[in-house]
């Protein structure tokens, strides 16, 4: 991994990391990214989204957490599957 220009800290470092959980490279396109029923799937800063479309999944609103900053965009998200909007925004903490 390159490292952040900014502070010089890895990428990899900075990500959350949840005991068993899974990176998906690219955008939702359909549930087969998932070979079982996940228990919780959370728009990190954003609200809900319900079954549509192809995508047989609800995805909760962002909730249960303290502190941190959201950031949100209206802009297109390149790759973002059939649930681009669960891209479009972020919980971060400094």
């Amino acid at each position: 991994m390159d490292a952040d220009p900014i502070d010089g800290q890895d990428f990899m470092d900075s990500m959350l990391c949840v005991s068993g959980s899974r990176l998906i490279q690219s955008g939702l396109i359909n549930t087969t990214h998932f070979k079982e029923r996940p228990v919780t799937f959370v728009n990190a800063g954003g609200g809900a989204i319900k079954k549509e479309g192809n995508i047989n999944l609800d995805i909760e609103k962002d909730c249960s957490f303290e502190g941190g900053d959201v950031l949100r965009t209206d802009e297109s998200i390149i790759n973002g599957g059939d649930r681009p909007s669960v891209y479009q925004s972020t919980r971060f903490f400094c």
